[in-house]
This record gives C-alpha cells, sequence and structure tokens, in this order.
C-alpha cells in the first residue's frame, strides 16, 4: 500500500482506492453523456447522476444530500437513478433520484454567449419530502477534480476559494456561480481529505480557501433547509466556459443569471433545429434520431465535425461522411456545406476509405440540395481525388499480380478499425469505387465529356478487379462469404493480438456495408446474392454470442460496437429485414447514454453463458459516427430512394400498423428535391390502411409502399379508383398518387 509521505501525483488515484476508499471517486467515468450549444469549442460532459464537468475546467460538479435524521449521506453516484433527456430527445440532461421518501432532480444544459466561442452551463437542483414527517436536510453543491481533465493537459484542481461575491473561484476562475448564497463553504487539500470524508458526517472542511500542489483539490458550498411534508426547495447554479474574465457585460450575464428564461430559449433552440419531422409509434426510434443529431452538432467544432467530445482531438476524415450525409438526410444542408469544406484527403491520411469518401460526400450534397454551382466548384477537387485513386491502383495493376486476388484493388492500409497490420482491406476499396461512380455521375451532370470518358473506364475496371478478387478469395480461403480482406495469411501467422489481428465476422461486416449504402443507390451492380450469403454468414456467427438477440459481438476483442446502428442497415437492402429489426431494437435498449452510444462496450458472459454488456467506457461517448449511421438506418428503413423510385415503410416493425397507429414523415429530403411528406394510418380493425402523400417534387418513377404485416394485400385503391398494380407485400404507385387505401 502506498504512504503518504512520498506519495506521487500519478499515484494519488490508486491511494484514494487502497487508502481512502473513498466509495464515489472517478464514478464519473463510467456513463456519461453530452450537453452544449451547436458547434461550440467548449463541451460540457454529464453524468447518470447529475453530475458534470465543464469543458475546459479541471474540475466536476456533483450533488449530494445529507439527511441530518437519518444521519447519512446521499451520493446519486451510489444510487440507482433515472438519466433522460428533456422530451426525450432534446440536450438537456436530467437525473432523478430517491432515497428514504427525499426525491433529488438535477437538470443540466448549456447555452452560449458568443457563437461557438463560450457557454455558460446551467445547473438546477431539486428537493422534495415525499414523507410523511418533516425533515432536516443539506444539499452538498460539491466541487472535485475531473478525471476527464486528463485529456486537456491542465493542471488539476490547484486553489479553491469561496470569494464571498456570487462565486466560488477554481484555480482563481470562476468554477461556480452560486444564484443564492450558501450557508456555509468549506475546501480540503489531498493531504487533508476529500470533500466526501468530511460529508459522509454532515460536515465541512474549516478551510474557506485552500491550495493543493496535487492538483487534487475539493470543497462544497452547502444549504440548509428544514423541509415539511410535500414541501420542495430548488437551488440554481451556474458555470461559465471559455469567458474572458475581464469582460466585465460577459461577468454581469453570469452573476446575474436567470435559469428559467435560458432552459425556455435553449428548448425552443432545440425543437425548430431539425426541418425533418417524424411522428412514430414508438417514440424511442424517432428521439434517438433526433437526439443523434443535436449530439453531432454539439460535438461540432465550428464547422467541423468532431467523432466525440472527449479523446478526439480534431477532424478526421475517415469518420465524418457519415455524419455529413446525416446531416444532409434531415435537412440541415447548410451545416453539411460548411463542414465540407474541411473534406480535403491528404496523403499522409492512413485511411485511405476516406479518399473515395470525401468524393461521395460532395456528391451526395449535390444530389440533395440540386446545388449545380456548388458542384461546379468542388468538381476539380473530385476530379483530383479520382486520379488520386487511379494512381495508387496503378501500382496493383502490374503483371507479377495479374491473376492475384489483389490486381487491380488499392494498396494496403489500416482502414478497418483496430486493424493495426496493413491489409488490402475491401472496406477501401468499396469506397473507392464509390468515389469513382460519384464523380463519374458528376460529371455527365456537368457535362465533361471527356472525363465521362476516362472515369467510365477506370469504374469498370475497378468493379472488375474487385469482383474478381472476391471470388479468388473465397475459393482460396474455402468459405462461402466475402472476407474483410485480400491479403493471405499463414495458418501460424492467424494471431489474435495488437500486432496483426484476424478480423471478426463483424469486422467483415463493416468492410462491405458502403457497397449496399451507398453503393446501391449510385446504381452500382453490387452482387446482391453474394453478399446476403455473405451477411447471413457474419450474423449466424457474430450474433450467438447475444443470443441472436440483435447484438452484433466482435469476439477477439470481446466488445459490442457503437456500430451496430451501421451495421442494422445493409440487412434492409438483403430482404434479411428481421436482422434489421432485431440490430435497432438492441441498440435502443443498450444506449450508453440518453439517445446515444459509445464508440464500444465492454462485455461479460451473464448466467446463461452469452455475452452482454459490462461497466466502462470505451473510448468516446457519445460518438458521432454511431449516431450517424442510426439516422442514416432509420431514414431508409422509413424511405429511401432506388433509381427513379421511393421506397416507404420498407422496413418496420409489425407493430406500428396496429390500428390507430400512425407513422408520418414531414420535410424530408430527398435525391428528388422538395419536401417530401406522407403519412400512413392504420384501420385494421376494418382490414385497411390509408396512405396520404404530399410530395413537393414527386419521383419520377413513382412509389412503391411496402407492407410489413403477415397477412397478404387483397385490393388496393388509388384516388378512389381500384389499382391492380400490387404484390402480396408491395403496391407499386405511380407519382401522380394523392391517397391509397390498401385492403387485407
Amino acid at each position: 500500500m502506498l504512504a503518504m509521505d512520498n506519495i506521487k501525483k500519478e499515484d494519488i488515484p490508486k491511494y484514494l482506492k487502497e487508502q481512502r476508499r473513498c466509495p464515489v471517486w472517478n464514478t464519473f467515468d463510467e456513463i456519461r453523456g453530452l450537453v452544449g450549444a451547436e458547434g461550440s469549442k467548449c463541451k460540457t460532459i454529464v453524468g447518470r447522476d447529475g453530475s458534470f464537468a465543464p469543458d475546459p475546467h479541471p474540475h466536476l460538479i456533483t450533488f449530494w444530500v445529507y439527511n441530518h435524521d437519518e444521519k447519512e449521506l446521499y451520493t446519486p453516484e451510489l444510487l440507482e437513478t433515472r438519466w433522460e433527456l428533456e422530451d426525450g430527445k432534446l440536450p438537456i440532461s436530467i437525473a432523478k433520484w430517491e432515497k428514504s421518501d427525499i426525491e433529488v432532480t438535477t437538470t443540466v444544459f448549456a447555452n452560449e454567449i458568443k457563437t461557438g466561442e463560450s457557454l455558460i452551463n446551467f445547473a438546477r437542483t431539486s428537493i422534495k419530502n415525499k414523507g410523511g414527517k418533516e425533515r432536516k436536510l443539506s444539499l452538498f453543491a460539491v466541487i472535485r477534480h475531473s478525471g476527464l481533465s486528463r485529456r486537456r493537459d491542465v493542471q488539476g484542481v490547484k486553489e479553491i476559494e469561496c470569494d464571498g461575491n456570487s462565486f466560488i473561484r477554481v484555480n482563481r476562475k470562476v468554477g461556480l456561480c452560486l444564484k443564492k448564497m450558501p450557508d456555509d463553504f468549506g475546501a480540503s487539500t489531498f493531504k487533508d481529505g476529500d470533500i466526501w470524508e468530511f460529508a459522509k458526517d454532515g460536515l465541512l472542511p474549516p478551510d474557506k480557501k485552500v491550495t493543493d500542489e496535487f492538483g487534487y483539490a475539493s470543497g462544497a458550498a452547502v444549504y440548509r433547509s428544514i423541509l415539511k411534508q410535500g414541501e420542495k426547495k430548488t437551488y440554481d447554479f451556474a458555470v461559465p466556459s471559455g469567458i474572458e474574465e475581464n469582460n466585465s457585460d460577459s461577468m454581469n450575464i453570469i452573476k446575474d443569471f436567470d435559469l428559467t428564461s435560458n432552459l425556455k430559449s435553449v428548448k425552443k433552440y432545440w425543437q425548430e433545429r431539425i426541418p425533418l419531422e417524424l411522428n412514430l409509434p414508438d417514440k424511442d426510434y424517432s428521439n434517438c434520431l433526433y437526439s443523434s443529431i443535436y449530439y453531432i452538432l454539439m460535438n461540432m467544432t465550428g464547422k467541423e465535425l468532431w467523432p466525440g467530445p472527449y479523446f478526439y482531438d480534431g477532424f478526421t476524415l475517415h469518420d465524418s461522411v457519415e455524419m455529413a450525409d446525416a446531416l444532409n438526410k434531415v435537412g440541415l444542408s447548410e451545416i453539411t456545406k460548411g463542414a465540407l469544406s474541411y473534406f480535403d484527403y491528404k496523403d499522409d491520411d492512413p485511411y485511405i476509405d476516406g479518399l473515395g469518401g470525401s468524393i461521395y460526400a460532395f456528391y451526395e450534397y449535390y444530389r440533395i440540395t440540386g446545388d449545380k454551382k456548388w458542384l461546379e466548384k468542388k468538381y476539380p477537387q473530385m476530379l483530383r481525388d479520382c486520379k488520386r485513386l487511379k494512381s495508387l491502383r496503378a501500382g496493383q495493376l502490374t503483371d507479377d499480380l495479374k491473376g492475384g486476388p489483389v490486381y487491380g484493388l488499392l494498396p494496403e492500409s489500416v482502414s478497418q478499425d483496430n486493424f493495426t497490420r496493413k491489409a488490402h482491406l475491401y472496406v477501401d476499396n468499396w469506397w473507392g469505387l464509390i468515389g469513382i461512380k460519384a464523380a463519374l455521375e458528376s460529371a455527365k451532370v456537368l457535362k465533361e465529356e471527356d472525363d465521362v470518358t476516362w472515369l467510365t473506364g477506370e469504374y469498370k475496371c475497378f468493379f472488375e478487379c474487385l469482383i474478381n478478387s472476391f471470388k479468388k478469395v473465397m475459393r482460396r480461403e474455402e468459405v462461402s462469404y466475402i472476407p474483410a480482406f485480400a491479403d493471405y495469411w499463414p495458418p501460424d501467422e492467424r494471431v489474435v493480438d495488437n500486432e496483426h489481428r484476424i478480423l471478426g465476422e463483424t469486422q467483415m461486416a463493416w468492410a462491405h456495408r458502403p457497397a449496399l449504402f451507398p453503393g446501391l443507390s449510385l446504381g452500382i451492380p453490387v452482387p446482391l446474392d453474394l453478399l446476403k450469403q455473405s451477411y447471413q454468414d457474419y450474423w449466424k456467427k457474430s450474433g450467438q454470442f447475444s443470443n441472436y438477440d440483435g447484438g452484433w459481438y466482435v469476439e477477439y476483442e470481446e466488445y459490442f460496437w457503437g456500430y451496430n446502428v451501421m451495421l442494422a442497415h445493409a440487412p434492409l437492402f438483403l430482404k434479411m429485414e428481421d436482422v434489421t429489426l432485431k440490430n435497432m431494437e438492441w441498440s435502443i435498449k443498450h444506449q450508453s447514454c440518453p439517445g446515444g452510444w459509445m464508440e464500444a462496450m465492454n462485455t461479460r458472459l451473464n448466467e446463461q453463458g452469452f455475452r452482454e454488456i459490462s461497466g466502462g467506457v470505451v473510448c468516446d461517448i457519445p460518438h458521432g459516427w454511431s449516431a450517424a449511421h442510426y439516422v442514416l438506418t432509420l431514414r431508409d428503413m422509413l424511405l429511401r430512394e432506388e433509381k427513379g423510385k421511393l421506397i416507404l415503410l420498407s422496413c418496420v416493425p409489425e407493430s406500428w400498423l396496429a390500428d390507430g397507429k400512425q407513422i408520418e414523415v414531414k420535410r424530408a429530403a430527398t435525391h428528388f428535391g422538395g419536401e417530401a411528406n406522407f403519412c400512413l394510418e392504420s384501420h385494421l380493425n376494418e382490414k385497411f390502411i390509408e396512405l396520404i402523400l404530399n410530395f413537393e417534387r414527386v419521383p419520377p418513377e413513382g412509389y412503391i409502399l411496402v407492407s410489413p404485416l403477415k397477412e397478404n394485400i387483397k385490393a388496393v385503391k388509388i384516388d378512389g379508383k381500384k389499382w391492380e398494380n400490387f404484390e402480396e407485400k408491395r403496391v407499386n404507385i405511380p407519382q401522380t398518387a394523392r391517397k391509397v387505401l390498401v385492403y387485407y
């Protein structure tokens, strides 16, 4: 065990665990989410216990309650809490807990003062006596060192004081603004003991100001009260982030803050932010879509798309293609336009998939907006990157490689997540092919005939080489599915470790998903039968670990990944809708924070011998590309383009069509332009459903409505007239249709 006399700063967490045995230390790291403002440099990490860490400060703030009658300290870190978002989706964190008939609710959110530069973080804690007798209670507004500050290279909490003027200062900056002055305040150095050691007995340290060489000082403001039966008291707090304290106007705003008016304006802002409006029978599905977009917007720094709020220190092209696409699909193309200004593949980028992905992102923005002038401006960059792809492939089109599985592919890379030994990865090649095809379609739009000629040749050659590679590798490996890479590894090198990993089935599914989305939307003739066989095989092997309840398990890492929502996308195109629905249901049930997912989730074996999620955080939470893939998958479940048609409700739960249920989509963005609006209402007690279509620009080849019901379609009427063009589960709807009745 460590001795206090010669302890080093890096040993403090271990010391706390061994010597002090503080039970609430660093539980904030176990589960966390995000509140904040769109595009702000400052991020506010929140916990399930109502605690929050206002970046770039080094501390976190949490709220404890001491029950003087019971002589017990209630710390929500150790209690079961109910953690949710305002209205189930808005970036306003609400944590509720109850103990001994004392109910506590903490609401945390942030509002910006100057666009993208500074925030005020707000916290409101209310305490209610739900018991049958009067209670003597103390609220501890606690300041402690934040473990998250390690990533920010800050000095820790070296100094705390209450200045008697509404502010508790941390390192001489405002660390907590008090709407109401406390009854008492105390602070402690690490050597004198963490604040918990005093608060557990309802006490405060005697010092009003401390300096701690280790950066582990802690303190608390205390509010004492006697609550009558049914009485509730509310306390408001604020913390500025990124504000220059010599700015008197800003400081007056902070000192005189009004939480209620800020909460109202923040709610209004986010409620009106997304044009797409969904009304689904299961609100969890739509709530997760909105919260996912909010997380992406809050993860952004300025116009740059960052995958996460904590572990990521900048823009990553590899992760940003789908995030830009998700913003497009919910009608936020003006945000996408700004983000795309950062899409510029560099030769030293280790992730080659970002090269083709960025070309696709430019073309997809055009397909959604129809902005031909913008496409003209970006076209030279798209062409430059296609020439890069061609040059990279040229090194693989040599005589010595001809006839082999890597002939005509892109060179080796580590684009596959967690793949530390370079290989010829199919994810790179799918994205490369998609990039070439997107540029080819752009050349046709812009009538660049010379470019159409050489891009067509490059596209056809690339596609042929890719398909031939699949066949050769499958024959060599004697497997019925497409592996994730083309390289051969001798059996004695097939070692699962950090040096060279054989990818699991989930990684193989990850590698081929781009073929289906967005590949199919570009008209690439992907081998659907082969991909269906592959995904069936992947799911058969991966899903068994969780009893096929919907979780794709990465067996060599013992993780469930946040990209489960991405793997849900592919089966949607392969007539494996049951797998898609299981994947999506699993994801909704296993949110890592309200409305979001971390990059990866630790697992353990349960009593039945199956894998389930265990504690701890693996990389970032909430994670940007996990959020993006959820949005893209749900969007395509509801409506998606297929050449000149729009496919409606191709993968929704049958329960959504119970009698009286409605599925409504308003102001959706599509490749056909304008706003897409439709509403389906079930009248199954009368054996029919009703679809109302209201599109600004109709799909040139009409619509297809997919029925999720087990019962077959018997008859159809369109705009009052009998319609014969339908199958057992699908109705082909002309572009002129407005009202469709489907009978069962």
